[in-house]
């Protein structure tokens, strides 16, 4: 890998060898990439940009037996090509995320997801 970019475009010229029995790719062709800095193994995580941090005071809100529940939680790895994050402290699968603007919810307050047209429905963004 070439360790500085093309002037004006900031591309990375990248050296690289791989089967090409067709004959198909020749030299000069733009590829598109990404580097993965860490993988974490059996990682608690959920869809998104993170949690919301749900008000004031430490932690984040989750929703557990029907209540919101704040929990220490912060992000570790951000997956964002798959929208995907890791969570820190003490959330655990089956935990639901209540993310957005919440105002008045506070801690131990008892929370219905409702559906649009009133119907009540399990929670959306489960932990897993």
């Amino acid at each position: 890998m070439n360790p500085t970019t093309e002037p004006g475009t900031r591309q990375v010229r990248l050296y690289m060898r791989m089967p090409n029995p067709e004959g198909r790719l020749v030299g000069g062709l733009f590829a598109g990439g990404r580097v993965i800095e860490a993988v974490r193994e059996n990682a608690t995580a959920a869809a998104g940009e993170g949690p919301a941090p749900g008000g004031p005071g430490p932690g984040r809100l989750c929703l557990r037996h029907g209540r919101a529940a704040r929990i220490p939680v912060s992000t570790g790895v951000i997956d964002e090509e798959a929208g995907v994050i890791e969570l820190i402290g003490e959330i655990a699968p089956g935990d639901s995320l209540l993310t957005g603007v919440l105002p008045g919810l506070k801690d131990g307050v008892r929370v219905r997801i409702v559906q649009a047209g009133g119907s009540s429905a399990p929670p959306q963004n489960e932990v897993g």
